[in-house]
């Protein structure tokens, strides 16, 4: 009789666990990756998103939150529809990271950007509509870099792109890292602005390579965003 209900454990267990494995990533709090439909004539998975840039950040609001509030209060909707293009979109922690136990190593852009109230007092914003307009706009602009790069073209070799912000440092240096920081594994990740002098090194995508209906590429980060470099920096 027990050897009969063992067989029977292993057989409910055989078919319960490609559903745990499944949900397994949702059951821990971490997301499941969204499947793409397989691309039989490029022999990989399609990295389509069948979208406009806005409607992809529109479709994923809770994430997005933060970063759309920015777009519309700076008018910029309609510059998520450019083709020739790249585009670095900002998961919500990527504003509202902070550490209260070593406060010097936020990486939030709104504890790193505060700003002062009426009473002469520092303050952390809760919203991109609290900065003054323009200051948002340059600052969206700048996570939008000129010309379609992901892995198909970039190379191994840091290079600078120019994007749509304005000044002579509104650059953004992309490349493809191979192994990871300590170089002890591989990494195979698109790595943003790995400069000396940057507040944050070694910035690499939480997903990466996504292609909008208007051939432009899409590129994740979180905890983290760009800051334009120096004229020294640039150089």
């Amino acid at each position: 009789m027990k050897n009969i209900v063992k067989a029977i454990n292993k057989i409910i267990f055989a078919c319960l666990l490609p559903a745990v494995m499944l949900t397994g990533c949702n059951l821990f709090g971490l997301d499941l990756q969204e499947s793409f439909d397989y691309d039989y004539e490029a022999g990989m998975a399609s990295n389509e998103i069948n979208s406009t840039v806005l409607e992809f950040l529109q479709d994923r609001s809770a994430d997005f939150r933060l970063f759309l509030e920015g777009i519309e209060y700076a008018g910029l909707e309609e510059m998520y529809n450019e083709s020739d293009a790249t585009y670095i979109v900002l998961r919500n922690n990527a504003f509202t990271q902070f550490t209260a136990a070593t406060p010097e190593l936020s990486t939030g852009y709104f504890y790193r950007n505060q700003l002062i109230n009426a009473d002469g007092v520092q303050f952390r914003p809760t919203s991109l509509r609290q900065y003054p307009k323009e200051q948002v706009r340059q600052f969206l602009l700048y996570h939008i870099v000129k010309g379609a790069w992901s892995w198909p073209n970039l190379t191994f070799a840091p290079t600078w792109y120019p994007t749509y912000a304005d000044g002579e440092t509104a650059y953004v240096n992309l490349y493809i890292e191979k192994w990871n920081e300590a170089g002890t594994g591989v990494l195979n990740n698109i790595v943003f602005n790995n400069y000396v002098g940057h507040y944050a090194r070694f910035i690499t995508a939480r997903t990466s390579n996504l292609k909008a209906s208007s051939g432009a590429y899409v590129h994740v980060i979180e905890n983290r965003y760009l800051e334009q470099p120096t004229l020294d920096q640039l150089r």
